[in-house]
């Protein structure tokens, strides 16, 4: 039985720039299962909040399709995009840019539940909300409902965002880096809230970071990618433990170890990540590659299982000095 819940499929979505075609995605294929949780990982500037953009409907793919329930995210937009926007919700990178400056707590969750028809009236709208901060770790909500987004920190307020989408009992969250303006003590303090919401509610999620550490404890299976295309897939234990493509291994080797005696080879690659402008016709992390082969500056190499869905797209798998 297929339980995908979203559904990518040579995904693209070009720019016209002055100095070319900018190829910010150009053919993502991935899906998400019903209750589990894809998280994406790569350097800024290689499409994971283009791809997160394009999945909730907030720009439109160039080329591909996207599937929610079997039915186009076009579609769904066209003929019922109010329950679409319900499903799906999106909790930011920043919750300051997020909500309006003027408009207190109480006001900016009441806004969806009054949108979407949630409750009979404000009352009943508003015990929905205290419930939700609640669970979410806030002991006296009154308190924080009379406040104004300036007056919280940004833990208190990525916790509200939070609260805001779950409050719609959505079907699938697309987190964008929500804990990467965070001090890093109150980062687990967020992550275990999402792994509670998808425990207690089976929701689907798609996580986006660059904090490799932060995205392994949370997620079941970890997509890379680079210049706008996926290099690697697969469970994350797999992915991290077993890294085989070499873009890949050059991420896993820059991630710390707790145990001082463990010594770990860090592995440098040459240059800066290029922009995604006149790429191909072979491997777009040619260029930067310390085993390439001639090949792959004349093709891009095809998706290859190296255990059991666990796949890389590299035509040197070995990853041999050559």
């Amino acid at each position: 039985m297929n339980n995908d819940i979203i559904k990518v499929r040579n995904l693209k979505k070009h720019y016209k720039t002055k100095d070319g075609m900018l190829k910010a995605l150009d053919g993502v294929d991935l899906s998400i299962k019903e209750g589990e949780i894809v998280g994406v990982i790569g350097e800024s500037g290689c499409g994971k909040s283009t791809l997160a953009k394009l999945i909730i409907g907030l720009n439109t793919p160039t080329e591909g399709e996207i599937l929610y329930k079997d039915k186009s995210v076009e579609e769904w937009l066209r003929k019922d995009k109010l329950k679409f926007r319900r499903d799906l919700q999106m909790i930011f990178q920043n919750p300051y840019d997020v909500f309006d400056s003027k408009m207190k707590i109480e006001e900016i969750l009441l806004s969806p539940l009054k949108i979407h028809k949630i409750g009979q009236n404000k009352n009943e709208r508003l015990d929905i909300i205290r419930v939700g901060l609640t669970k979410a770790g806030f002991k006296n909500p009154d308190d924080f409902l009379k406040r104004y987004p300036r007056e919280l920190s940004g833990g208190q307020l990525q916790r509200i965002s939070i609260v805001r989408s779950m409050l719609l009992k959505p079907n699938v969250i697309i987190a964008d880096e929500p804990v990467s303006m965070l001090d890093v003590s109150i980062r687990a303090d967020i992550i275990n809230m999402l792994i509670d919401i998808r425990d207690e509610m089976n929701v689907s999620m798609f996580y986006i970071s660059h904090d490799i550490p932060t995205t392994q404890f949370l997620v079941q299976k970890l997509v890379v990618m680079y210049l706008g295309r996926i290099v690697e897939y697969g469970p994350t234990e797999m992915v991290i433990n077993n890294p085989s493509h070499p873009y890949t291994k050059a991420l896993i080797s820059h991630v710390g170890s707790i145990d001082p005696t463990h010594k770990i080879d860090r592995i440098k690659l040459k240059g800066e990540v290029p922009k995604p402008i006149g790429t191909g016709p072979g491997c777009y992390f040619e260029s930067r590659c310390y085993c390439s082969l001639d090949k792959c500056r004349r093709e891009y190499p095809e998706f290859i299982e190296i255990e059991k869905d666990h796949y890389i797209s590299c035509f040197n798998p070995e990853n041999r000095y050559i």
